[in-house]
């Protein structure tokens, strides 16, 4: 008893003064009056008022989410200038990870209603499915041709200052880039997506 004071007085204000619930009831629940006759509720008026409800719950609730998700991004982006600033290593990684996370949260919360509101049969999401792929394919692309053109750019580096660690880094950007961009062509056309 000792360790728990506030807990085990809450306990015994909770038994001692018993509360009263002054709630309204919900609105697809029919009107309590004596000397009205019970009729029945029809499951479709019961869920479309559930369902409205939720709908007007949700706008809030995805209101606030949209604030809360920015507040972090603003938050990981003020701890990075200062871990910058500041020289601190691990408080950089926080804010890298705050924000990185901030992000994805934002894009999940914008384009999972768009997702999941396009899908209307296993058509749509095979289809879906095949344009992820495609913007993957195509995104490895794109990262492939800017890694060939900074290895360019190590190349004149090294050619610059003959730095050895320049070339080192120049002829494996340059490989690893091949490598991704071919492999990004050529395994859709070995593999096609049904």
């Amino acid at each position: 008893m000792k360790h728990y004071p506030l807990t085990f007085t809450i306990f015994l204000v909770l038994i001692l003064f018993p509360t009263y619930a002054f709630a309204a009831p919900l609105p697809f629940m029919p009107e309590k009056d004596p000397d009205r006759k019970i009729e029945a509720v029809s499951g479709d008026s019961l869920f479309g008022g559930i369902l409205n409800d939720l709908e007007e719950l949700l706008g809030p609730v995805y209101g606030y989410g949209v604030t809360i998700i920015t507040a972090f991004f603003i938050i990981g982006s003020v701890v990075m200038v200062m871990s910058i600033l500041f020289k601190n290593g691990q408080w950089q990684k926080y804010g890298q990870t705050t924000m990185l996370f901030s992000f994805l949260g934002m894009m999940t919360l914008r384009g999972l209603p768009v997702v999941v509101l396009s899908i209307h049969s296993m058509a749509d999401l095979g289809l879906l499915l095949h344009y992820f792929l495609k913007v993957l394919s195509y995104s490895t692309v794109f990262i492939a041709f800017v890694g060939i053109a900074a290895s360019f750019l190590f190349r004149f580096g090294h050619r610059l200052i003959d730095h050895p660690d320049f070339y080192r880094w120049s002829k494996n950007l340059f490989t690893v880039s091949l490598i991704m961009m071919s492999f990004a062509i050529a395994i859709p056309l070995i593999f096609p997506a049904i």
